[in-house]
């Protein structure tokens, strides 16, 4: 995580609870995940350790927060060893406080044009 992120927010279930408190829509988009294969030739340990730097490289060197599982093959009944990353969408300032989207990015269909939710 960004060093400015408060350190009670390492615990997963404290930042998911502070997202879902701080999005006002019931329809909001709370995070985007990500699900990225893992090498098997790789240990869990070196795939751990490759995935930290990937995050670190692309993610929270940004500013963005993000939490994220490996899965490995016996966790998984197909033997695929991958991870899930997610961000979430909301900027946050050194007092823990969610600010404003910066941007609204919709879902679009297959078409092109913004997904219309019921």
């Amino acid at each position: 995580m960004p060093d400015h992120i408060p350190k009670e927010f390492k615990d997963r279930s404290i930042l998911w609870n502070k997202v879902e408190m701080a999005e006002k829509n019931s329809n909001a988009q709370l995070a985007r995940q990500f699900i990225i294969g893992l090498p098997k030739e790789l240990s869990l340990s070196e795939n751990k350790n490759l995935v930290e730097r990937f995050i670190k490289e692309n993610l929270t060197s940004q500013g963005m927060i993000v939490d994220y599982a490996i899965h490995d093959e016996s966790q998984d009944k197909n033997g695929n060893i991958h991870c899930h990353i997610m961000t979430i969408m909301r900027p946050i300032n050194e007092k823990g406080e969610f600010l404003a989207k910066s941007k609204k990015e919709y879902i679009l269909d297959e078409k092109g044009e913004r997904f219309k939710q019921k």
